[in-house]
């Protein structure tokens, strides 16, 4: 997720979070970091990154979009490390082993799609 920042982490709450919670986090941080109140020079961008994220957590179709963004980017970032694992194992003469990480990925890449109605695929 280069491109979009993580908004679970920006707003302080788990993954799992529900909307009420999502939205009282807001309140409070808002509360905290607005400029009106603050007197830190970066808190307007701060403000204008919690508006964004309270727009994207808070509508339920939005979240479900960014949800299925956020999992197909760390799933990108656990494959790079993977990967980047497994050549620096092939020139130091060791054997990486894939079963330690790839049946979990690949659970969690199921369970997520499953939980925002994409069907899976057989888990081999």
């Amino acid at each position: 997720m280069s491109t979009e920042p993580d908004y679970y982490d920006l707003l302080q709450v788990p993954f799992d979070a529900g909307s009420k919670e999502i939205i009282a986090t807001y309140r409070r941080l808002a509360r905290q970091y607005h400029p009106d109140i603050a007197t830190d020079p970066a808190a307007t961008k701060r403000m204008l990154a919690l508006n964004r994220a309270i727009e994207v957590l808070g509508d339920p179709k939005r979240r479900r979009e960014y949800d299925a963004r956020r999992l197909q980017a760390r799933a990108r970032e656990a494959l790079a490390r993977k990967s980047t694992e497994s050549e620096s194992a092939r020139e130091g003469g060791a054997v990486f082993d894939r079963q330690s990480t790839e049946p979990r990925l690949t659970r969690a890449i199921a369970t997520r799609n499953t939980a925002v109605g994409r069907p899976t695929r057989a888990i081999a």
